[in-house]
Order: structure tokens, then sequence, then C-alpha cells
């Protein structure tokens, strides 16, 4: 029997987290105790590992794997593009930016980044394409980034407004199928969708990594041509997707801007130049 030092139920499931990378390895069948043992990496000594920690081990893993594979399956049906069915060059864009984007929100999850990390990551993004859009200068385009990231109340009362105008969301089998499943995926236990950081720590730490995977799928998009403006409206639709999902925002609420996206947009657009009207003209 391998030789590791003793740990607590809190330490195995510290240490569960700390190899997530080798969960599937892990749990392949026959892998030794001693080959697992050598994995964590956790040092030998004197103390046997018990059976029972073994199990207990395995269990953890077990059920960090279930966890993430629920959470991977959520976040592929909340972030895809459920009303984008056109077959032009431009849907295609918008496809493949939506795919990168959501492969990012895919990425944080697994380097266990909030989504609150990847909503501000997002607007981020979405003011910085807004602003290079409408040719505010760079060092204003820093101040007005700050402001408006202080007023995302009154984006939300217009998104409200907008929501109320629009024709009701036209209602299918398939579509009130995919609210409820979201719906679902948002409200169940332990989710990642909505589950703030536990620290300040923690949401400091959040904030480079949520970055480097944003710029790791911009990258992708750039390499493959995706416009400028559609970068900007898929920015804004990942803001807002996030933003719905972390505060707790009813679904059908989503759903049917989603379903109307480009008016909603356009609107969004208007509001901001006239807001920022006197700076840049």
């Amino acid at each position: 029997m391998p030789l590791v030092r003793a740990l607590s139920s809190h330490q195995w499931v510290t240490a569960v987290h700390r190899i997530k990378d080798e969960v599937h390895k892990a749990l392949i069948p026959g892998l030794s105790n001693s080959e697992i043992a050598r994995r964590l990496n956790i040092g030998r000594t004197s103390v046997p590992i018990s059976p029972a920690q073994m199990r207990e081990w395995k269990r953890t893993l077990r059920a960090y794997r279930r966890q993430a594979d629920t959470d991977s399956r959520a976040i592929e049906l909340c972030y895809s593009l459920y009303h984008e069915r056109g077959r032009s060059d431009l849907s295609e864009k918008r496809r493949f930016a939506a795919s990168e984007l959501g492969v990012a929100v895919l990425n944080a999850l697994d380097e266990e980044v909030s989504s609150f990390a990847m909503e501000g990551a997002f607007l981020n993004a979405w003011l910085t394409y807004a602003f290079r859009r409408m040719r505010v200068p760079t060092d204003v385009a820093e101040r007005l980034r700050g402001t408006f990231g202080t007023r995302m109340k009154e984006i939300f009362t217009l998104l409200e407004q907008i929501c109320d105008d629009l024709p009701s969301l036209t209602r299918s089998t398939a579509l009130d199928k995919r609210i409820a499943r979201i719906e679902a995926a948002r409200a169940a236990a332990e989710t990642w969708m909505g589950r703030p950081p536990a620290s300040k720590g923690e949401a400091e730490w959040e904030v480079t990594p949520a970055f480097e995977n944003l710029q790791s799928a911009i990258s992708f998009c750039n390499a493959a041509q995706v416009p400028d403006d559609v970068m900007e409206a898929m920015f804004f639709r990942f803001w807002l997707r996030t933003r719905v999902v972390n505060d707790e925002i009813p679904e059908v609420f989503f759903q049917t801007l989603d379903g109307h996206w480009d008016q909603v947009h356009a609107r969004v657009q208007r509001y901001m130049v006239l807001y920022s009207g006197p700076t840049i003209q």
C-alpha cells in the first residue's frame, strides 16, 4: 500500500480541485492506488492511505466530474445562438464568434473563474468595441468605459423598456422546452452559473484569467476575420446573458431580447451615441 500524508475530508476535496486536469485519467478503471497517489503529488510519510480515504477521494472525483459535466452542458445551452438560423456569411460569423466566446466561458468554468468575473470581462470588451466603432479617442474611451460601468442600471432600464416595446416572443414547444431546461440548470444546486467569488481576494485573482480567456477568443475571431461590429454585438449579448444569470433575472426576459437582437442592439447603440454625443462630435 502506498504511503501518503493523512488528509481530512476537506483536504481531500482541495486536493481534487488541485489536480482537476487529471480527473478523467484518474478515473480510468484499474488505475492503481500508487498511480493515483503519484498524481496527487502530496508527498510520502509513514502514514498509509486508508481504503476509506481512497474511496472518499474517488467519490469526490466522481462528484466533481459530474458537476463539471452538468455545468458544461448548461453553459452550452445558455450561451448558444438559438435564434440565429440564417445561412448568410453574417450569420456564420455570428455563430463563429458565439462559439469562441462560449469556449471562453467553458475555460472560465475549468479554471474556477466565476461568472461574475466573466460578466466584467464581457462588459469591458463590449464598451471597448462600441467606443472604437464611434471613433472615440482612446483616452476619452477609457473614461467613458468607467462612466458606463457605473451606469449599467440605466442600461437595464432601457432594456426593460425595449422588452416591453417588443412584440411578444413567438413561443413554440421547442422554445418552451429550452427555457424550462435553462431555468432548471440555473436553479440547480452548486451550479457555476451565478455563484459569486468566495472572497475579495479571489475576485481580484479572477480578473486576469477572465481577460486572458476572452483575449484568446478574440484572437481566434480576428484570425477568422469576424468584423468588429459583429464582435461588439456579441460581446453585448454575452454580457447581457451573463448578467441575467448572475442577477437571477427571469429567463423569458433574455429570450425575448435575444429573439429580436438586431432591434435591441440598434436601440442600445443609439442610446450610447446620444449619451456620448458631446464627447465624440
